[in-house]
Order: structure tokens, then sequence, then C-alpha cells
């Protein structure tokens, strides 16, 4: 599943103490990697799909740092919902700085650091894409009553569903629930596990992983190509804001 919503802190302030440490911890081991390489990825996600540049690095003073901005690196940050965010990948290999943008100028840009964060890691063994259509899934299994979903996002050997934290009920992880919704003007049928479960206010995310059936994932695999395509081509419709297009057209020819 992609994008997943942050649990609520149990631990109070010395957890939030401890990631003030390592953040700035890390921020001053990334800038140092960004430095000496001479630029730094950029990266997002835009309804499941990755969307990365490369940047010339700049410069930085406190926890801001000064990138090159060119179309590539502005399509990352238009991908984001805001239009002005994006994920700084660390030399770790392991964790993500989230940054954004506080001021344009020609043809560069200056990124205020926010927190670290350990790169999402794909719960699922398969690539899998978000769904903009709005798609219910119905639930039912021994130990719960039939409940409905929205699904969220799909891969050929799971699901990422959301619902009703109220309405879940008694849903653990481990629980085995048969799935049914349609897609595409088609009908699928599977049986699966809850694998995790993840509080988002007042819904609750849940990722499934469905049972191994070859026809189920070659029906399930013609979707998510049908899918992608049309996320494609909304990534390629994305309008850049007219201050970042301001700023690729004021760039210096020679350094562009």
């Amino acid at each position: 599943m992609h994008g997943t919503a942050e649990l609520p802190d149990r631990h109070g302030d010395q957890q939030t103490t401890e990631t003030d440490k390592l953040s700035t911890r890390l921020l001053e081991q990334s800038i140092a990697a960004w430095r000496r390489n001479g630029h730094v990825r950029v990266f997002n996600q835009f309804r499941g799909l990755p969307v990365n540049a490369s940047a010339r690095f700049l410069g930085h003073k406190g926890r801001r740092i000064g990138i090159g901005f060119d179309a590539e690196v502005a399509r990352v940050f238009a991908s984001s919902p805001d239009k002005n965010t994006a994920m700084l990948a660390c030399p770790d290999g392991e964790r993500q700085i989230r940054a954004s943008i506080v001021r344009l100028q020609a043809g560069r840009a200056a990124l205020e650091l926010q927190e670290a964060s350990y790169a999402y890691i794909h719960k699922r063994r398969d690539v899998g894409v978000q769904v903009g259509e709005d798609i219910t899934v119905r639930l039912s299994g021994r130990r719960s009553r039939r409940l409905r979903a929205r699904l969220f996002d799909l891969s050929i050997s799971g699901m990422g569903l959301v619902l009703d934290e109220q309405a879940a009920g008694n849903i653990h992880a481990g629980d085995e629930l048969d799935c049914e919704f349609s897609l595409g003007g088609k009908h699928f049928k599977s049986t699966g596990w809850v694998r995790w479960q993840q509080s988002c206010g007042d819904m609750l995310r849940l990722g499934m992983e469905m049972k191994s059936d070859r026809t189920l994932q070659q029906a399930l695999q013609r979707e998510i190509f049908r899918i992608q395509r049309s996320i494609i081509t909304a990534m390629n419709e994305i309008e850049l804001p007219d201050e970042m297009q301001a700023a690729i057209d004021a760039r210096d020819p020679v350094s562009a």
C-alpha cells in the first residue's frame, strides 16, 4: 500500500525528542552527502506511481538548502497534493526528508527541510496502484459481520482498503475474509488475510493479502495496466503553478 497515515504518538514528549535528535543527525549526514555528490534525489508518488528527479545541490543554511530547478524537478513537487512538497532521499537509503519550497528564483529553489522518517516500505511483493474510482468492496468473515469498505489501492496479490473504524468491529491482523468487488466492468471474488491495519482518525486502513489464484491475478493485472495508463496520462497532464513555470523560463540557458 502506498502512503500510510501516521499513528498517534503513544510515548509523548520522549518519543518526540528522540525523533528530533534523529532528524537533526540525519540532516547533517544528508547535507554532507549531497554536497559531496553535487546532487540530491527528489521524489514523490502520484497515485502510487513514483515520480523522481535529480536536482543540483547548491548549498545550505541551517535547515534550508538550495537546489537547481528545472521542469523535471518541478514536476516532482507539482505531483504532491499541495504542489509544493517532495521527499529527499537520504544517503543511508532507508530514510527520507520531507521538504517544501519556500522561495523560487530563476533556475533554483530554496527548500525548508522538515521531518525525517523511514522510507515507506511496500507491504506487498507486487507493484500496486491507487484506484481513483469509487469502488466498494464487500467483506465477510467467520468472526465479523458483513462490511463495506472502499478500495484504496490494488496489486495482483493484495489490496488496501479504507473503512469506518467503528464499523470494523473485531477485525484483526491474521483474519481470513471473503472479498467481492467490481472493477472495470468485471466482477471479482477472492479470499484473503488481513496483514496489517492502521488507524487514520475515525477511519481504518487495512492491508490484505489475497490467496494465490492465477486466473484472478491475470484478470487483476489487466485492470492494473488499465489504471496505470490512466495515471500516466494524468501525470503527464499535471499543470505547473505559474511561479514554478516562471522560475523555469527564467533559467540561464548556459547553466540549464
